[in-house]
């Protein structure tokens, strides 16, 4: 609930939440209000309170770091000298708290690929976020999220052209223009709250 209400999605399907590196980026920004929410699932003053407490108050001198890490990776930029001593330095942070803080437990997947595997072809190749395949991963999400919208259409072989058509147009450049003007327009003004004393 703690991730739904900051902004993840559930997806039944994979079992759990899906979240992209931005839907990522954006909850260890608010990470606060996640440590918040789960911090007060149980009563005050209970055995469960206290630990539950006690790990979420953990999880926060890891959020820091490890946001930091994550803009890092997605950055689209040439990694300066400045840069990589900060990916180094925040890197070494999140992997030495992980330590220190939960030493029963393993390095997660992608902790590993930051400490062993990312700083090798940030050396090589000065850069990482151009190179990912976060692309391809939001190319999923696009697929999905369309799929879905076209699930009325009962012809599998129309729905599946259907698809094809508005997924080749999303690649489009000038499609791609053209909808944000689109999204521009409709979406309109900012309203500001309703004045119900008249």
């Amino acid at each position: 609930v703690a991730i739904l209400n900051t902004g993840g999605t559930f997806q039944a399907q994979h079992g759990g939440m899906e979240l992209s590196n931005a839907d990522a980026l954006s909850l260890l920004e608010k990470w606060n209000l996640v440590v918040e929410k789960v911090c007060g699932a149980y009563e005050s003053g209970s055995v469960k309170h206290a630990k539950v407490q006690a790990l979420m108050k953990q999880s926060m001198l890891l959020a820091t770091p490890l946001f930091q890490v994550a803009t890092m990776m997605k950055s689209q930029r040439k990694y300066s000298d400045a840069m990589k001593a900060a990916y180094y330095q925040n890197v070494a942070e999140v992997y030495s708290l992980w330590r220190d803080l939960f030493p029963e437990k393993n390095v997660f997947p992608k902790l590993h690929d930051m400490v062993q595997h990312v700083p090798k072809f940030i050396e090589e190749f000065g850069m990482y976020g151009s190179c990912s395949e976060e692309s391809l991963e939001s190319y999923h999400t696009k697929h999905k999220r369309e799929a879905l919208n076209l699930r009325s259409i009962k012809d599998v072989d129309r729905r599946i052209g259907t698809l094809d058509r508005r997924l080749q147009m999303s690649n489009d450049p000038n499609q791609q223009a053209i909808l944000s003007e689109v999204k521009a327009l409709a979406k309109g003004p900012e309203r500001g709250l309703y004045n119900v004393a008249s």
